[in-house]
């Protein structure tokens, strides 16, 4: 990353999450409430997150990303149908690798959220998941597209 970003080029920091937003309270009893959350009867009340959503600002509204190469993913996100946010799920929280590249390299990162759902064969909690190839080309496509854009 620091080669990259030093010598003007960007770094991309992929991350895959599930597809809804699971609302329990982190405790000694989190993994019990997890699986209660997704039991087949109550997983589908919870919301469903952004298919596609860019992190790219510190807790306190900081924007870290890299402006241009986050304008050009979105577009071609949203041109093969697929949904974006920013900042949605969360920012980018002082106590992660991303966080500390991001501010390290203000500007020459991008850091975006994909659904799981969107790259495995089949989504299933708690569970190793397959990815389709033809699903993460669909989304790696996109993002060199924009990279390529901005290059």
């Amino acid at each position: 990353v620091a080669r990259s970003c030093e010598a003007g080029g960007v770094a991309v920091m992929l991350h895959s999450y599930a597809p809804r937003s699971v609302d329990v309270p982190v405790d000694d009893r989190i993994v019990e409430r997890l699986r209660a959350a997704y039991e087949p009867d109550v997983v589908g009340t919870w919301p469903l997150r952004s298919e596609i959503d860019f992190i790219s600002a510190a807790p306190d509204g900081t924007p870290l990303a890299h402006r241009a190469l986050l304008e050009a993913a979105r577009g071609e996100f949203e041109a093969d149908g697929l949904g974006t946010a920013e900042n949605a799920a969360y920012a980018l929280h002082p106590s992660t690798l991303a966080a500390r590249l991001a501010a390290r390299f203000p500007g020459r990162t991008l850091c975006l959220e994909m659904r799981r759902d969107l790259l495995a064969r089949e989504f299933t909690p708690f569970a190793e998941m397959e990815i389709a190839p033809e699903k993460a080309d669909r989304l790696a496509g996109c993002l060199a597209r924009a990279v390529a854009a901005i290059w």
